[in-house]
């Protein structure tokens, strides 16, 4: 298997994502996955689009900032893939886009270009954080819930599994979440909200 994973840097937003897609390319790389990472600036969409285009990529995830056609790289200036620019690329490849709005146009755009499977979400991805962290996202008990069920998507299919299984166990580990939060009486039951709405908003197209 090959995983091209995209790891931007330059805001507080796409600083969680990258260090918490830290453990998952280790994992991956454990299990025997061949990975690539665009990490920081590398994050181009020259770059990006280039290798998907030349390499036998079989799974696709890009983390940044979003909108209904287009997904961001190294900065929101840098897009690197867009609704009509790249989508055609993608065929045959399981992709999931960790940004706002991904699944609106974007992916749909996508899987009718013969993407083999998509998620992403229908609105803000929303990961609220604990201030007194920010220099340690992966210590992070405010975020973590949230980037824990995310993360649960790419653990799914760097395992081989089909983005509706990998959907399912999301959706399971949010399930988790939620109970768990529920019948505490620690601070952190203010995410359930949080937890409900990426829950609620995560979409996930499969070929048919």
């Amino acid at each position: 298997m090959l995983l091209l994973i995209t790891t931007p840097c330059y805001d507080k937003g796409t600083h969680y994502l990258r260090a918490w897609s830290q453990p998952l390319i280790a994992d991956a790389e454990k299990r025997g996955v061949d990975v690539k990472n665009l990490d920081k600036d590398e994050t181009t969409k020259e770059k990006f689009q280039s290798y998907v285009g030349k390499r036998p990529v079989d799974v696709i995830v890009i983390n940044g900032h979003g909108n209904d056609i287009a997904v961001a790289g190294k900065d929101n200036e840098e897009i690197i893939l867009s609704v009509g620019d790249g989508d055609n690329l993608l065929k045959d490849k399981d992709v999931f886009i960790r940004a706002c709005s991904s699944g609106v146009v974007l992916g749909p755009s996508i899987m009718k270009n013969g993407a083999k499977g998509f998620i992403g979400y229908e609105q803000d991805f929303i990961v609220p954080l604990d201030k007194d962290s920010i220099g340690r996202p992966l210590e992070d008990k405010i975020a973590a819930p949230i980037l824990e069920c995310s993360n649960q998507i790419i653990t799914s299919l760097i395992k081989g599994h089909s983005v509706s299984e990998a959907q399912a166990a999301s959706m399971k580990k949010y399930e988790e979440k939620f109970d768990e939060l529920s019948s505490s009486n620690v601070a952190t039951t203010h995410i359930l909200p949080f937890l409900l709405w990426n829950m609620e908003f995560q979409v996930c197209y499969p070929s048919i």
